[in-house]
């Protein structure tokens, strides 16, 4: 499956899906995998609050460690760790 995320800079949704998309798959089983995207992220935060990196490139680090969480979800599945999502006003 192939999946479009976008909207990742707020203009939509200003909540942190990335969190949100954790706890789904921590909750379907995959808790250390999970846990594993989040630390990973971690000198990428880093080197962002010390402007050592362009917001534009951290967003894509943290996009593809989503799609990497959802690999090998159905449609369906994928469907539902975005269920709940508030759309701003």
């Amino acid at each position: 499956m192939i999946a479009a995320l976008f909207d990742c800079d707020g203009t939509l949704y200003t909540g942190r899906f990335g969190l949100g998309v954790m706890a789904y798959v921590s909750r379907q089983g995959r808790q250390m995998r999970a846990r594993w995207m989040y630390l990973s992220l971690i000198p990428a935060t880093l080197l962002y609050r010390l402007k050592l990196i362009s917001g534009t490139e951290y967003d894509r680090m943290i996009m593809q460690g989503v799609a990497d969480l959802l690999k090998g979800y159905s449609a369906a599945q994928v469907k539902d760790a975005f269920i709940g999502i508030k759309l701003s006003p």
